[in-house]
């Protein structure tokens, strides 16, 4: 798992892997130890950084989870309208420690999912749109997309909204 963790988020600062690791102190210890020890990573405490010294043999996920984001994908795409990483990260992670799924499960799975290599499932389509700032009218922001048909186009009509919403109010 941590090696493709590492791979989807490009982090090599500790500081930067640890908070995607929906776990105890104890257990993420243990996980790095033992990556460690099987010569899959390279921890320098002192600089607080970890390098994957292999790649991963195959890209972890989490088999349920990949079939659930699949169909609530698939959903948006009949509804013509794409879903956004941050609706998926508000509808699938364990945010408050009583429901949802693991933040480390949830970034692999979608990583896997967008690489074509989740257990023979589709390839999920990834975009972003990125508006800029106009100041005192709306802050930039960048969303990002997900889709199996890649109409991009229903991805611009939430980004319209999103102009038109600040575009009727002001950001002081």
């Amino acid at each position: 798992m941590l090696l493709t963790l590492l791979k989807a988020t490009n982090a090599i600062k500790l500081k930067d892997v640890v908070p995607y690791l929906s776990m105890s102190p104890l257990d993420i210890d243990l996980l790095l130890y033992d990556a460690q020890e099987a010569g899959e990573v390279e921890v320098d405490k002192e600089k607080g950084t970890i390098i994957a010294l292999k790649e991963p043999a195959f890209l972890y996920h989490d088999k349920a989870l990949a079939q659930k984001l699949l169909k609530i994908i698939r959903k948006y795409d009949e509804q013509e309208a794409n879903i956004t990483r941050t609706r998926l990260e508000q509808i699938t992670l364990d945010l408050m420690g009583k429901h949802g799924y693991p933040i480390h499960d949830f970034v692999c799975t979608l990583y896997a999912l967008e690489q074509g290599k989740a257990n023979l499932l589709p390839k999920v389509n990834k975009y972003d749109i990125s508006v800029p700032e106009i100041k005192d009218k709306r802050p930039a922001n960048t969303f990002t997309f997900y889709t199996l048909t890649d109409h991009q186009e229903f991805g611009a009509k939430a980004v319209n909204e999103f102009i038109d919403t600040f575009s009727e109010s002001s950001v002081k």
